[in-house]
């Protein structure tokens, strides 16, 4: 949302429920980030979208990234989900951006999101690129440290790095192919000690490597591979 008027949008209330005619999304399970230019909002939160007092100041914008895991075998088939606005909102103008992912396996276990997780203290974790879900940690000051690094059997792999300048937090992926040859993203902002799902989408034989819990999501391509051995996990997985 942007303010776009002379006065600033205050005591606003963010919310979001599942429209949908049976229970497809699993919202109890939801996660959803803030980020905001100046705006004053809750930076993250779990569960049913719920952002209370909200303000807006004039000519600033503030945005969200709301994550909801599908059920499996959804009885509609389709899931719907609306956003509602209240409070005072002069000249508010609502943007809106819908982003939809299936990780891989997603819908394999009943009543689950295909997120699989792997303790921080365990060398050498076999991954099979289901969903991951692990917590960033705080980062020193201009050292850039690797918050998930995996390899497959060929050498091929990716990592996903962060690092901390002028009081931001910032994430990027970086891919590598089985010469060596690395292709990475761009840097985003990130909030300290966000929760991120890391996993891969994509077809079996054009997979990308999806990071979701930033300011935007990122997908870098991947080397096909039936499984990567972890060698580096962040604590808080």
């Amino acid at each position: 949302m942007s303010n776009s008027s002379g006065s600033d949008a205050t005591g606003l209330t963010i919310s979001g429920a599942e429209t949908s005619p049976s229970s497809d999304l699993d919202t109890a399970s939801g996660h959803w980030q803030c980020f905001g230019t100046a705006a004053e909002c809750l930076p993250t939160g779990t569960g049913s979208f719920l952002d209370g007092s909200v303000t807006v100041p004039a000519n600033s914008s503030v945005s969200w990234i709301v994550s909801i895991p599908t059920r499996a075998n959804p009885p509609d088939g389709l899931a719907s989900y609306a956003v509602t606005v209240s409070g005072t909102t002069p000249q508010l103008m609502q943007f809106d951006t819908d982003i939809f992912v299936i990780f891989r396996d997603s819908f394999d276990v009943p009543n689950g999101d295909g997120a699989q997780s792997l303790q921080p203290d365990v060398a050498g974790a076999d991954w099979d690129g289901s969903a991951l879900m692990l917590t960033l940690p705080p980062s020193a000051t201009g050292a850039v440290q690797t918050a998930i690094d995996a390899r497959a059997a060929d050498n091929s792999g990716f990592r996903v790095e962060q690092f901390s300048a002028a009081k931001q937090s910032w994430l990027r992926a970086v891919a590598s192919g089985r010469d060596g040859v690395e292709q990475s993203s761009a840097w985003i902002r990130v909030a300290p000690l966000t929760s991120l799902w890391v996993g891969t989408t994509g077809t079996q034989t054009k997979p990308e490597l999806t990071v979701i819990g930033g300011e935007t999501e990122l997908d870098v391509p991947i080397a096909a591979s039936a499984s990567w051995k972890v060698r580096t996990l962040s604590a808080g997985a």
